[in-house]
C-alpha cells in the first residue's frame, strides 16, 4: 500500500507524500554518511563521486520499484524480490568492481 501511494499519489496527497520522500532521503543520506566514514575508499576514489553513485543506485531502484507497482498493483513484496535482488547484485558491484583484475 505504502509503494502503490508513492506510485500513484493521490492528488490531495501528492506534495505531502512527496516532503515526506524528500525527508526519508535526507535521512538516508545520513545514514549513507555514516557508512561511508566506516569504509576506506580507493585513494583515486573521491568521496562524493562514490557518495553520488550510490545515491543514483538508490534513485535508480526506487525508480524501478515505483515503475514496478504502477503496472502491477497488486504486487506483492515477494513479487518485488528480483527489484531487491538486482539492487543488491549493483551493490556488490559497486563495493567491489566490475572488471577483473589480470
Amino acid at each position: 500500500m505504502i509503494m502503490q501511494s508513492y506510485a500513484n499519489p493521490p492528488a490531495a496527497l501528492a506534495e505531502r507524500l512527496h516532503a515526506y520522500y524528500m525527508e526519508a532521503l535526507q535521512v538516508q543520506d545520513v545514514y549513507m554518511n555514516q557508512i561511508f566514514e566506516k569504509v576506506t575508499l580507493r585513494a583515486d576514489v573521491v568521496s562524493q563521486d562514490a557518495h553520488d553513485l550510490v545515491r543514483a543506485l538508490f534513485d535508480y531502484i526506487i525508480k524501478m520499484a515505483t515503475d514496478y507497482i504502477r503496472e502491477n498493483p497488486d504486487a506483492t513484496m515477494e513479487e518485488m524480490q528480483p527489484l531487491v535482488d538486482k539492487f543488491m547484485n549493483m551493490m556488490a558491484i559497486v563495493e567491489r568492481g566490475m572488471i577483473r583484475k589480470t
